[in-house]
């Protein structure tokens, strides 16, 4: 049986919510486990599976000092596929929006952004990536912030929110004095899978990247199954990301 499993509380770290999500895995006796969204809090739990010789691959991020097997979209596809949709509308000059550059996830793709940029017509400059702080993980207070950052930066007429939560000060500021600036900006929001994506203010849709999230699925069980069927040294996949258009993503 291969098994899917992500933190019931993303945010609890305690030795005791860890010791019930161990309990809770083992009580299934799984032959496998996809674990998602891994984080470097996850690693101790992790670590034990790993112990227990539970064959293991994880999604979205590698973990610092594991080496576990990680399956997500190719970041050079990823990167190229939204410059060049920027690029064909007329866009110049994009920002960004991330965690931390310590995070493995986004620095990865920041990277990529950064290597594949000198092949497209569209700058991406490092001063140009609005981090959202450790502690407002939500992004419900980066509303501000977020002003002040677009109004120091009237060249930017397009916006990839790779942290996807950051979609939310966005969507505060067409309800701001910055709404007429907004309504200009092309903007495309990073799905991961279980995220919902809202509607823009007055119905319009957001133009969206997202993992392919049957093929991802089919791919994690394969390699599981072929780990415990015994096979040696299973093919990780290079998956294709999606872009799907929406009104937020304008020619200029």
């Amino acid at each position: 049986m291969v098994s899917f499993y992500k933190r019931r509380t993303p945010g609890d770290h305690s030795p005791e919510l860890r010791q019930s999500d161990l309990e809770r895995i083992l009580a299934l006796q799984p032959d496998g486990i996809a674990w998602l969204h891994s984080t470097e809090a996850d690693a101790p739990l992790l670590e034990e599976l790993q112990r227990r010789r539970i064959p293991l691959v994880t999604t979205m991020r590698q973990i610092a000092g594991m080496n576990l097997p990680l399956i997500r979209e190719d970041n050079h596809i990823y990167a190229s596929m939204v410059l060049s949709n920027f690029e064909a509308r007329g866009h110049r000059r994009i920002g960004l929006m991330a965690r931390s550059r310590e995070d493995e996830y986004f620095k990865a793709k920041l990277q990529a952004f950064e290597e594949v940029a000198p092949s497209f017509n569209v700058q991406v400059r490092r001063e140009d990536v609005f981090y959202i702080p450790g502690s407002d993980m939500s992004a419900e207070h980066q509303g501000q912030a977020l002003q002040e950052f677009l109004e120091a930066r009237p060249g930017l007429t397009g916006f990839l929110v790779i942290a996807a939560t950051g979609i939310r000060p966005v969507l505060a500021l067409y309800q701001s004095p910055l709404a007429s600036r907004l309504k200009e900006l092309s903007v495309i929001m990073n799905v991961l899978d279980g995220v919902e994506v809202p509607a823009l203010p007055g119905g319009e849709t957001l133009a969206t990247i997202y993992p392919p999230l049957e093929k991802l699925g089919e791919q994690l069980v394969h390699y599981l199954t072929a780990k415990v069927k015994g096979e040696a040294n299973p093919v990780l996949p290079r998956l294709t990301p999606i872009l799907q258009d929406g009104d937020s993503l304008k020619r200029i």
